[in-house]
């Protein structure tokens, strides 16, 4: 069975970070947009891709759950 996939803007926030973690216990794929990406820990398995809010960019593919 595929995961449900999350995408979050705005996810590396206090309010998104809490959301991801709940989101990954309820064994969902979660892909935080962020605008300057940072390092994880190794245990972390939520995926970041970079975006600016302005133009369209790689991270759309993450809405696309074949290219993905």
């Amino acid at each position: 069975m595929n995961k449900k996939r999350v995408v979050l803007a705005g996810g590396s926030g206090f309010l998104g970070q809490a959301l991801a973690k709940e989101l990954l216990r309820r064994n969902y794929e979660v892909v935080v947009l962020t605008r300057a990406l940072r390092e994880r820990d190794e245990d972390d398995k939520v995926k970041e891709v970079e975006w600016d809010g302005e133009h369209a960019g790689d991270w759309m593919k993450c809405l696309d759950v074949k290219t993905l």
